[in-house]
């Protein structure tokens, strides 16, 4: 055992028993959002990373600049521990995932809400897609004033709504089809409670281009998803690294936390060299046991060393505390 890492350890986990605020803070508004990171890395090393994947990846690289922030709001006696084992380990590594940020940022178009594609704007075939598929939405929104012309209903009786498998069609309260019945431009799709569904043949003709475009769109972001999921994963040795700081500092906030919130506070016991050959501790008790309800642990005393009591035998029934 290395006697310089327990003592290091321990008052790691001081410096959150002691700054109660300081702890809380980091638990519950920066660890908390921080993703599964070796689920993530794993699924970019075997190429089975979505896009969904790719923003859990941005949002954590957005959390370690915070992160490091946080840390270096501490202002107590260990400020020099905590910068030499996580401060200055983090920027250093945040300094890599620079263009990681950039090429996420610019693939990525959350303009959609509750869709995430890859941005036109990041390939010509892409953007050139886009401004077709584009021009078409233009024409169903003028079919759709035609619609209203043709109808003598305004927007909001008469309504323009889409499906993924049949796109785009027109809607109209069942109280209000009169006009529908009498006109000739239009088909009925289906009559339910909620309205009645219909089109007409310029409609189902921009239907038809508008989902050969997306379909297009589609198989050409699969291959550009599948480059950039190359791509993101050649900076998985460096997001391994950073997963190794936060996980030590996700344990010590842990051990921290179980400390402060026992029964009884945990005390830091003084860790003597080997050659020492002495073990004593006062009122120890069974961290497990006492945490129970209705248990009134009782707590023991012990001392050995290697001059005068080297073994102790202790009997008890189960649940006794021997432990």
């Amino acid at each position: 055992m290395d006697l310089e890492e327990i003592n290091k350890r321990q008052t790691l986990i001081e410096i959150f028993t002691e700054d109660l605020v300081f702890k809380q803070a980091l638990r519950d508004d920066i660890f908390r959002k921080i993703p599964d990171l070796d689920g993530l890395v794993k699924k970019f090393l075997k190429r089975r990373a979505r896009l969904s994947d790719v923003v859990l990846l941005g949002r954590f690289l957005e959390i370690v600049p915070v992160l490091k922030s946080a840390l270096e709001g501490y202002s107590g006696v260990h400020v020099n521990l905590l910068r030499m084992e996580f401060i200055e380990p983090i920027e250093e590594i945040c300094g890599h995932f620079e263009n990681l940020q950039q090429l996420i940022a610019t693939t990525l178009d959350f303009s959609t809400p509750g869709e995430i594609v890859i941005a036109p704007s990041f390939d010509e075939e892409l953007q050139d897609l886009a401004t077709r598929r584009a021009a078409v939405d233009k024409k169903i929104e003028k079919q759709y004033i035609a619609a209203q012309d043709d109808l003598e209903m305004d927007s909001k009786s008469l309504k323009l709504e889409k499906e993924q498998k049949t796109g785009y069609y027109f809607k109209v309260s069942r109280q209000k089809d009169a006009p529908l019945r009498k006109s000739k431009h239009f088909r009925v799709l289906e009559t339910r409670k909620d309205g009645v569904r219909f089109t007409n043949d310029a409609l189902l003709g921009l239907n038809k281009t508008r989902r050969e475009l997306h379909e297009a769109y589609e198989a050409r972001q699969v291959d550009i998803e599948a480059k950039l999921v190359e791509t993101i994963a050649s900076y998985m040795p460096i997001l391994e690294d950073i997963k190794e700081y936060i996980t030590v500092l996700d344990i010590v906030l842990g051990l921290a936390h179980v400390a402060h919130t026992a029964p009884i506070q945990y005390q830091r016991p003084t860790v003597l060299a080997s050659d020492r050959a002495v073990m004593h501790v006062e009122a120890a008790r069974h961290p497990m046991l006492e945490a129970q309800d209705g248990i009134n642990f009782i707590p023991n005393n012990f001392h050995l060393d290697r001059t005068s009591q080297t073994f102790q035998l202790i009997t008890g029934p189960n649940m006794g505390g021997k432990s």
